[in-house]
């Protein structure tokens, strides 16, 4: 067992690098230690890692493009932000379609298991949208969510609790919904969905629309 320093470097905007030579020698210096402690003969060898800092280098000769990005740069969070708020849009607008093609059309054809053509394709272009948004603001949890949610002198907006709250049964039900066999389970795991994720949607947009004014800063005497 050994073990090698390495000194990420925090920067402005949540930037969080690291030195690709300072990481290859850590590793290096590490494995040659633990080797030569090792009171064994060495079988096999395995790397692993606690996050995925992303690195460029060129193919020729090896040589990294710049530095090492940490798992724990925060720079992508805009990225996310804009992505929650797009992904917010086209999941609600696929499943408000999917539902009234589902649950408000008729099929002239009584043997017709959809209601419309589109039908599927809607369903379909749900199902690969909207984890789009679990992800987004899984990501923004840690940076925006969970602090506010922590800071006493920040208010607690009833639009931001409500919207959170209803993420993880709107997730559980349409996840039963899509490996559910019993039409009984089906059945309320449909209308679960549905209004939970009316009450996301209505919480959401407030959340946006209906923003705090901001605090006038002190004067300074």
């Amino acid at each position: 067992e050994s073990s090698a320093p390495v000194n990420p470097r925090s920067g402005a905007g949540g930037a969080v690098e690291q030195d690709p030579e300072e990481l290859f020698q850590s590793i290096v210096t590490a494995g040659r230690d633990a080797l030569s402690n090792a009171d064994a003969a060495v079988e096999a060898v395995g790397v692993a890692n606690q996050g995925e800092t992303v690195l460029r280098w060129d193919p020729d000769n090896g040589r990294p493009y710049g530095p090492a990005i940490s798992w724990q740069d925060r720079r992508a969070i805009a990225v996310t932000r804009e992505l929650a708020d797009r992904a917010s849009r086209l999941t609600a607008l696929t499943g408000l379609v999917c539902a009234w093609m589902k649950y408000g059309m008729h099929s002239d054809d009584d043997f017709s298991v959809v209601n419309h053509p589109l039908q599927p394709h809607m369903l379909s272009a749900h199902v690969v949208v909207a984890p789009c948004l679990v992800f987004a603001f899984g990501w923004i949890f840690g940076d925006h969510i969970w602090p506010r949610f922590r800071q006493t002198s920040w208010p607690r907006r009833a639009s931001g609790i409500w919207s959170m709250t209803a993420i993880l049964p709107m997730t559980l039900s349409a996840y039963l919904l899509q490996i559910a066999t019993n039409e009984a389970l089906r059945k309320a795991m449909a209308i679960a969905h549905c209004v939970t994720s009316g009450v996301f949607v209505v919480a959401y947009v407030a959340h946006l629309v209906l923003k705090p004014p901001r605090k006038a800063p002190r004067p300074q005497d």
